[in-house]
């Protein structure tokens, strides 16, 4: 399905968690100029081309991830490797992002079968969520007939917060009782990304903000989104972005900014959520290398993946220095990024199917794979 969605959107359309604190400002700079680490890939227990997405850490200590291709929840022990697969009932679901609930359990979303799931971390069971998501039709059928339910968050209401890319709409699910409520007032009309796709937004990525709002990607329509989670009322952004720039990846950083991936642009950006300002950083990036999630790491900086370049890079929020990692083999596709509860990095490589853990380090660097380990 990845050849098919083409990553985190842009490829289907052109061809067509965070850690609020400081560390030292030395310590930071110090790893901003040389990031170094130890790379270990994780392929033991994943099914074969089972496309692993979105990756975060539960409330269990384990690292949870989506795995498109196969319909599959996974689950990786952070201190011994160890992979655990659970099947998502619906067939071709396409579970696609993953987040942490504010009732201990992690929720998702089903991209291809236009319904939210949620599984319990301690036992398994999955439970899936479709009445009141509207019908979507703005993508190819070959990636969904329905709304695309595509990012997913923990909102500051108590409430889970998704991004329909086919539908161009918010959702709202309500954790104790599953009712879901659309929201798209505010929302552009949107624009074509090509011949034969029908104008939209495309909300993509979502995340909760220090303003206690949502804000969330438009990769079509190129603006950055903010929903008011009381009102439901969505407020654009588009002053100082690059055109078709491709917002993707979002997060909160450690700044208080709020921080995205721009996949076509090639850039990273920071919007202020008090006053909206917008900055981008690309120097540092190689050509093409297609950033496209981001995420906050307890050293005060922030990490990002590349879909079509070096694969990870780091960027520091007090200067914009962004430096890459010469990190992963050529085509493996690294999408999903998150911190880890070891403090590592952990991240998901679509095309290698593997999940990938960077212990940054001030040493050196070097990849490693565990002896029980292959691709």
């Amino acid at each position: 399905m990845r050849t098919k969605l083409a990553a985190a959107v842009a490829l289907s359309l052109l061809t067509i968690g965070n850690i609020p604190f400081f560390a030292t400002q030395a310590r930071a700079e110090r790893a901003a100029r040389e990031p170094r680490g130890t790379i270990t890939l994780f392929s033991a227990g994943i099914t074969a081309g089972s496309g692993p997405e979105d990756i975060v850490t539960g409330p269990d200590g384990n690292l949870w991830f989506t795995q498109q291709e196969t319909d599959e929840i996974g689950r990786i022990n952070p201190r011994t490797g160890a992979i655990t697969e659970y099947l998502v009932p619906t067939a071709n679901a396409g579970p696609f992002g993953i987040t942490v609930g504010p009732d201990g359990h992690l929720w998702f979303t089903e991209l291809a079968a236009n319904r939210i799931g949620r599984i319990n971390p301690w036992t398994g069971t999955i439970a899936e969520f479709y009445v009141g998501i509207s019908p979507g039709g703005k993508c190819q059928p070959s990636i969904s007939t329905g709304a695309g339910p595509f990012g997913i968050t923990a909102g500051p209401d108590g409430n889970l917060w998704f991004t329909e890319f086919c539908g161009d709409r918010i959702g709202r699910i309500n954790p104790r009782t599953g009712t879901i409520t659309e929201f798209s007032a505010g929302l552009s009309p949107g624009v074509s990304c090509r011949p034969g796709i029908a104008p939209g937004t495309f909300p993509s990525w979502i995340t909760a903000g220090p303003d206690r709002n949502l804000w969330f990607t438009e990769f079509c329509e190129n603006k950055i989104g903010r929903i008011n989670p009381r009102t439901g009322i969505i407020t654009e952004f588009s002053t100082g972005l690059s055109a078709d720039s491709g917002p993707d990846g979002i997060t909160t950083g450690p700044d208080g900014n709020i921080w995205f991936a721009q996949e076509i642009g090639n850039e990273i950006g920071r919007i202020n959520p008090w006053t909206g300002t917008i900055t981008e950083f690309s120097t540092g990036i190689s050509p093409s290398a297609g950033p496209i999630k981001i995420t906050s790491r307890p050293d005060g900086n922030l990490w990002f993946t590349e879909d079509s370049g070096p694969g990870l890079a780091q960027v520091n929020p007090r200067t914009g220095t962004i430096t890459e990692l010469p990190a992963l083999a050529s085509g493996t596709f690294p999408v999903g990024i998150t911190a880890g509860p070891d403090g590592n990095i952990w991240f998901t490589e679509y095309y290698g199917n593997v999940i990938g853990r960077l212990t940054p380090t001030e040493g050196g660097y070097r990849e490693s794979r565990p002896p029980w380990t292959s691709r």
